[in-house]
């Protein structure tokens, strides 16, 4: 009796989880046509998405974003910077509308979607974007020269190198560089990044 029993829940459970696949939601969030892209520049980055579902004839008749600093209240339906609120448009991309979004700063975003029969779907998965460094006052690095003559026909291009020492495990860092021309980073001799 209790093997049939426990059948029956799993056949329950099995078949629930095959209804749920019905249930329209939103997926491939991306922010600037990126996926949890980093060094945005744009103050109002448009975030957007894709509805999966196998149902015939579905689609959005209104969605609500959640954006903040913290994934968890994020996944848990919270945003410390943006909630949407309930937005009745099936129209993308969405353009953010919350608090001012401050460089170097990772933001973490979710959305969840109505749909034609008016039926939330479930929170997405949680994204992320970066912001870069957002205006001109934020550059407080010096220029590094190949000569005092600052003339590029002098001599081949110049190889800089810089020698630093860590005292403590890093977690996350970034080079934000501007150049005139081509540039390649390395880091202990390993070329960081795949393009120049």
């Amino acid at each position: 009796m209790k093997k049939i029993a426990l059948a029956i829940i799993v056949i329950s459970i099995f078949l629930s989880c095959i209804k749920s696949s019905d249930q329209p939601g939103p997926e491939n969030l991306k922010c600037e046509y990126l996926i949890n892209p980093i060094g945005i520049d744009a103050a109002a980055p448009r975030l957007s998405w894709q509805i999966k579902t196998d149902k015939q004839g579905a689609f959005q008749k209104a969605y609500q974003v959640f954006v903040g600093t913290d994934s968890v209240l994020v996944a848990g339906g919270s945003g410390n910077i943006w909630e949407s609120g309930e937005v009745r448009s099936a129209l993308m991309p969405v353009v953010f509308q919350g608090q001012k979004l401050e460089p170097f700063t990772r933001y973490f975003w979710g959305v969840k979607i109505k749909d034609e029969e008016g039926k939330w779907s479930n929170l997405s998965q949680v994204a992320s974007f970066e912001m870069g460094m957002m205006g001109q006052e934020n550059w407080k690095g010096s220029w590094i020269f190949d000569s005092k003559v600052h003339d590029y026909n002098l001599k081949p291009a110049p190889y800089y190198r810089k020698t630093f020492e860590i005292q403590k495990k890093v977690k996350s860092a970034r080079a934000y560089i501007a150049v005139g021309g081509l540039y390649e980073l390395f880091l202990n001799g390993n070329k960081i990044g795949n393009h120049r």
